[in-house]
């Protein structure tokens, strides 16, 4: 009995050690003209802002993390101008990391005294410098891949000169191939050639890594690479669990993989069909197919959503008030500038038509409820003015973006999905004339 508990003890205590926070601390140097507006830390799953105190010092624990490795990010402004600067920390469970951020109004310089984080400090500025040539003075296109070569073998040589733990080893060759990605996707614009595309690093042998969220589109990296090698959505998941292992990347994967399809496919029940095949592992399956589902009110002929929408004075209203009539709806919100631009020719036209069976709806989607009655006493704005409860309504239709029209006609039915803007005079003479 003793024995065991004595086991048990070690294993707790191991357990407590293994589990401690990672401790990083900074001091911000700056000239007196510098001010750091901003200040945060990213881990592979986590996000949270740190305050320094009035002296420039910080000191934070950090959550332990899946990889040890986090991203600190901050702006810092001189004069109104704003600058943003960002780097990869490496996180030891034993020793606290300490860095030192000097900020002028011409440099942002961050020291380390590690080796891990030295070696980190010395690739960011190598890259930012060189990056800065190759954005200034483009290089011709045969001479881009030899420029490109230049990040990994300068992250090695970096390596055997600072000696850093094997972990940052790694961590600096990963983000070497990551500054190859960017660069050659930013010079060509998604246009890449092929005779570039073959000198690149391999996306999977490349973040598929625990601290694969720590880069900037590695995601929208993986989707390309997926989408350029199996155009449908089953080849897709197929090709990622085989040439990905990582959990959280297959996991986050997936589920921008589904919400495409989700997003990109019109409503049918074949399609229906592939999405509930698709999403058979997920937890919110149910969810997901009922959302393509209220998809189909965005199709021709689809009848009026059964939505609840709610005016001014709190009162709710539903579509269903304007049976036997033509409904114009506007779909807009009080921040959306080309919204606002038609509010007034869609205020003529209701005027001018003069006609009792088309009803006009405007429909703010509107979060904040003071902001939509402000823009409505700033525009004058009178007749059916409702402002949504939640995102259902928007995600039920399919809104991507604003302002949207709909037309309906007197049975109830969708007419026009985009219908023109009241500031069209084509469309203004055909709704006189329905």
């Amino acid at each position: 009995m003793k024995k065991t508990v004595i086991y048990l003890l070690i294993l707790l205590a191991f357990a407590c050690r293994k589990q401690a926070e990672y401790t990083l601390s900074g001091t911000l140097h700056t000239d007196g003209n510098t001010v750091v507006e901003t200040l945060g830390i990213q881990t592979p799953d986590t996000l949270f802002t740190i305050t320094a105190d009035s002296s420039g010092h910080f000191s934070v624990a950090v959550p332990s993390p899946k990889a040890a490795f986090c991203h600190l990010f901050g702006v810092a402004s001189t004069g109104g101008e704003r600058r943003q600067f960002s780097t990869p920390v490496a996180l030891h469970p034993d020793t606290p990391t300490h860095l030192d951020f000097h900020l002028t109004d011409s440099q942002i310089r961050i020291s380390a005294t590690d080796p891990d984080n030295r070696t980190l400090q010395a690739f960011r500025e190598w890259s930012l410098a060189k990056s800065r040539t190759l954005w200034s003075n483009p290089p011709a296109e045969t001479d881009i891949a030899s420029h490109l070569a230049l990040f990994p073998s300068e992250a090695q040589r970096i390596i055997l000169r600072e000696h850093p733990g094997k972990a940052t080893a790694d961590y600096l060759a990963t983000w070497a191939n990551i500054e190859c990605l960017n660069l050659a996707n930013g010079l060509f614009y998604g246009k890449m050639p092929a005779s570039i595309a073959s000198h690149l690093p391999s996306v999977p042998k490349t973040l598929d890594v625990p601290y694969w969220t720590l880069f900037y589109s590695s995601e929208l990296y993986i989707i390309e690479h997926l989408q350029q090698s199996a155009p449908e959505p089953e080849a897709q998941l197929a090709l990622l669990q085989k040439e990905f292992r990582t959990p959280s990347l297959r996991e986050k994967v997936t589920r921008r993989i589904i919400e495409n399809y989700v997003r990109q496919r019109s409503f049918s029940e074949e399609h229906l069909a592939r999405l509930d095949k698709l999403c058979h592992d997920q937890p919110d399956k149910e969810q997901l197919l009922q959302q393509f589902r209220d998809k189909r009110y965005a199709s021709p002929g689809a009848p009026l959503p059964d939505v609840v929408f709610e005016d001014r004075e709190g009162k709710e209203h539903r579509l269903s008030e304007f049976a036997g009539k033509y409904i114009y709806i506007d779909l807009w919100a009080s921040w959306c500038g080309p919204c606002v631009a038609e509010v007034p020719h869609l205020q003529k036209l209701e005027k001018e038509l003069r006609r009792r069976d088309v009803a006009f709806v405007s429909i703010s989607l509107d979060t904040k409820r003071a902001n939509w009655e402000q823009k409505m006493d700033q525009l004058h704005m009178h007749g059916n003015q409702w402002i949504v409860r939640d995102e259902a309504f928007a995600n039920m239709m399919n809104i991507k973006g604003i302002p949207h029209f709909l037309l309906y006609g007197k049975d109830g039915k969708l007419m026009v999905y985009k219908a023109p803007r009241p500031s069209h005079p084509a469309w203004q003479e055909e709704l006189r004339t329905l």
